[in-house]
Formats: structure tokens, sequence, C-alpha cells
């Protein structure tokens, strides 16, 4: 167990007997880490020491002895370096050495140099690593494109992910579990218009079966497909996203949903979404895009966004919109922008940037008062750093007044379209205050909102009752202005 210990002053590990009640120190900290890893038999070998922007890796890869400084890196300014994988004096990284986009190297300890690349994908920033059974050793790496994509080094590993591929054609897989001996597996398969559904696999038997389906009631049932789209931005800079059109046919196009993601460091995936889904059956055309400062897409496509919150990251949306409407084939008069978390926000800035050309605008958890998020977010020694770099300084003159002046609450009195508002009363991620206050500067300037406050509902709408009160909501609200056919 990793506790604070007043002797060391900062967090030491314990080995602890749970019957006994006995506490082991198993070494000093006199490193100034923050925070510990072991490997998978227990033997601490990695540490974190994180001094305001600065992050220090320091590792012992025989478990036992003293630590060594293995890398030190400057948040925004030098190359990420992400160890996930430590082997006598070589090291296994995550890092975007080079190429700008996250990539695999081997890291050579004494020299504190990075050697060669042993994986990386085109376009795309490798993020997260795959373990052995008894996670004591990297098999593969994830990336994705617009799902999910398995590289592995292992070749056992490898002929049972192609195994598993050949088995559920038309349905993109991954495993989610194995059995310590690797022989059942757990599968996730789904597509952009069919649910996660999971399958165990006995590859020694040569069976399987479904075990659960995320939405029964959605197999088997005829779903529109969510197609990819790019486009180059007015900078020059391109942008990629996704279009869902409504199976039904109609006499006239369908109105339009712009349903832009949360974050902002991350991204839309052709995956399924219930969301998605939901708007396409009510009649609606969905457009999703991956604005800059999107992850997933190389170091610098998302640094573009950073600070840019209400302006080039904002216009990227409005470009998508733009490129959908030269396309013809959706009702762009009638639209309305949906968003949860960042995308509320995006939903709420459009409603003043962009007062006429919304019907309505609907924001989950949403942002409203830009400044007073950062400042409380600034609070945080851990966290300040990372926000002044990526969203603003509140300690400095000219970043206040840009936050104040794209904080949507201070733009009340521009905003036409009708508003839907709504939050959780326990949401970790986005205080409810945001969205009450907006409601009460709202309600005084007589603009026509509602606002949804879900008891004990969290950032994610983790409860049932909660979800269900949301969807009914959004189809009252949308049904009314976009007046679409259920």
């Amino acid at each position: 167990m990793q506790l604070y210990d007043e002797r060391d002053k900062g967090y030491t590990v314990f080995k602890v007997h749970l019957e006994k009640n006995d506490f082991d120190k198993q070494f000093i900290n006199d490193y100034d880490v923050d925070r510990w890893f072991a490997d998978s038999k227990g033997n601490v070998v990695l540490g974190l020491e994180f001094d305001k922007d600065i992050t220090t890796f320091w590792c012992r890869p025989e478990g036992e002895g003293k630590f060594q400084e293995l890398h030190s890196r400057r948040s925004f300014v030098d190359e990420t370096f992400v160890p996930i994988e430590i082997a006598g004096d070589k090291a296994m990284v995550i890092s975007d050495h080079e190429l700008g986009r996250e990539a695999v190297w081997r890291y050579d300890i004494p020299s504190g140099s990075f050697e060669d690349l042993l994986f990386s994908a085109d376009g795309y920033d490798v993020s997260d690593a795959l373990l052995s059974t008894d996670r004591s050793r990297v098999i593969g790496v994830s990336y994705y494109e617009h799902f999910q994509k398995d590289h592995y080094f292992d070749q056992q590993a490898e002929a049972t992910d192609q195994l598993i591929d050949n088995s559920f054609p038309g349905l993109e897989t991954n495993v989610v579990s194995r059995s310590l001996d690797g022989k059942r597996l757990m599968i996730a398969a789904q597509r952009d218009n069919s649910p996660p559904k999971y399958i165990w696999l006995d590859l020694d038997k040569k069976t399987g079966g479904a075990w659960f389906s995320q939405y029964p009631n959605l197999e088997g049932k005829t779903l529109p497909t969510v197609q990819p789209y790019e486009f180059t931005a007015s900078d020059g800079t391109t942008l990629q996203g996704y279009l869902t059109m409504p199976l039904a046919p109609a006499a006239e196009k369908p109105p339009l949903i712009v349903f832009p993601h949360g974050g902002p460091h991350s991204r839309d995936y052709q995956y399924f979404s219930p969301y998605v889904q939901f708007f396409a059956n009510r009649g609606f055309a969905v457009l999703q895009v991956n604005f800059r400062g999107s992850e997933g897409f190389g170091s610098a496509f998302e640094a573009a966004g950073y600070r840019q919150w209400g302006q080039a990251m904002q216009q990227d949306v409005y470009e998508a919109v733009d490129w959908l409407t030269a396309q013809d084939i959706v009702d762009a008069d009638r639209k309305c922008m949906v968003g949860a978390s960042y995308g509320g926000y995006v939903a709420l800035v459009a409603a003043y940037q962009r007062p006429h050309d919304y019907r309505c605008i609907a924001s989950i958890a949403g942002i409203a008062d830009l400044y007073d998020m950062v400042n409380l977010e600034s609070l945080n020694p851990g966290r300040k750093p990372i926000v002044a770099k990526s969203i603003g300084d509140v300690g400095s003159r000219e970043d206040v007044e840009m936050l104040r002046e794209h904080s949507v609450i201070r733009h009340v009195i521009k905003i036409r379209a009708p508003i839907l508002l709504v939050h959780g009363t326990v949401d970790t991620r986005v205080d409810v205050a945001q969205s009450r206050a907006f409601y009460s500067r709202a309600s005084k300037a007589d603009l026509d909102i509602r606002y949804l406050e879900l008891k004990d509902g969290t950032h994610f709408l983790d409860e049932y009752n909660n979800r269900l009160a949301v969807f009914e909501a959004l189809d009252e609200f949308l049904a009314e202005r976009l007046q679409a056919g259920r």
C-alpha cells in the first residue's frame, strides 16, 4: 500500500498484513516521489516525482536496492515519456520522440537516450500497452483509427487475435480479459450500428458463447451506419469526423444535430453510440467532428487546441457544419447543437457566437463560466500549471480577460435560441454551480430556457433514472424545436 509517512514527508510503500494489522515499510522515500508502481510480483520498480510542471521518473528494474533517475521532462515543452516496461538497463517507452506522435521506443537507461523505434501507427498516436496475462511483460500496443487497432509483438498473441478476427467477421473485436493461462478469453464485439456484446471463448475446447449485450433490446434491430468524413479547414488543417444519417426515407432532407465531443482532449470514434443512434432514430442527421485539440492525431494537432476554448476549436465545429451544408444532404436551416461537458460548452458558445444559426441548444454538464472553472481548477497546485498551459492562467491579466471574454455567462444578452440545460448535483468534473449560475442569469434575461437538475446525478449520468430523464427531455425538446417526425 502507498501511504503518507510523516517521517519521509511523502508517500511510501508498506507491505500490510491484513489480519495482524502489521505495516512493514519497504524503503525510505528520499526521492520526493508522489506515486509508486509495482510489477506483477509486487516489487516496486517505478516512482513518479511531480514538481510543478516537471515529472521525474525513478526506477529500479530488479525491484530492490536504490532507485535511479530514469528520465525527467517538463510538461508542454519536452517530448512525452511513458515507460510501459523496464527490463535490465532497457525500457520500453511510449513517446512522441522525433515523430511528433506517440510511438513505442526502446530506451537505454544508463545513457538516458532513445534507441530504436519499435512501433508507430501512421497518422495516429499509440494509446496503450497490452500486457501478458500475468502482467509481467508487454505483448503489444493499441491505437485508434476509427476503431481500436491492436499490434502484437508476441507471435502467439498475434495468432490468437487473428483467430478472433476471423471468427467474428463484420464486427470490431478486442480482448478485454484473459484467464491466467491465456486459454479462456472475454471478447468485446461491436460495430458502428451494433451495440457492444461480450463473448467468452475457450481456446483449448474450441468453444464459446454469448455472455451479454450492453443494449440487448437493440440486438437484431436495423440501425444506421456511422460514416467517416474528412475535409480541409480554412487554414489548411485536415479535420475528420463522422456523419450518421437516419434510416427512414423522407420526402425532405433531415434536420441536423451537431454533436461535439467532451474533453476537449478526447475524440470521437466510429463505435456504436447510444446518443448518436437515439438522435438518428428520431429522424435527425448527426454530425461529429474531431476538432483541433482532439487526442490521438499527434502532438501538434492536440497542442493546436491549447488555450483555444471558444476560438479555433470552436471554429472547427462551425466549419464542419459549413462543409456538411455544402453537401446538400441535410436541412441546415433546421439544426440544433447538443453537447456534454466540454461539448456542452461548445453548444452554449454557439448560442451567443452564432445566435441565428441554431434553432435550439442543449448543454449537459456544460461549462458556462470559463474563468470560474479555471480559477477553481487552479487552486489545486498539481493541476495549476497544466490548466494554465492548456486553457489559461488566472495569474495573467491578459489571460483572465481572455477567459472572461469566452465565458458564455458574460454574453447571455446575445443568445436567441431556446436552451435545454442539464446538470447532476454530484458532478465532480464540472461543478453544478456552473449551470445554476447560468440558469439564474438566463432567467433574469427572460431567455427561453429549461433547467433539468438531476438529484445525485454524476458527470456521466451513471444512474439509470437520471439517464432516462435526460433522453426523455432531449426527445421532447428536439421534437418541438426541429419539428421532426417520430
